[in-house]
């Protein structure tokens, strides 16, 4: 049960930080190991909020 209300808990952050990032349609270039890309900053914060938080979970 303390697992669920974690969960449920991070879920409405990652909600609300994508529904308030979704205003912000500036364009940033991500560089990583092999490439770069162009990202919005919104959806660059989600997936790496979201990988990050996978990566904690393990």
């Amino acid at each position: 049960m303390k697992y669920l209300l974690i969960f449920l808990l991070v879920l409405a952050i990652f909600v609300i930080s994508v529904t308030l990032g979704a205003q912000n349609d500036q364009q940033v270039t991500f560089n990583y190991l092999l490439a770069q890309g162009e990202f919005r900053i919104s959806t660059l914060l989600a997936v790496l909020f979201a990988a990050g938080f996978a990566i904690g979970w393990l």
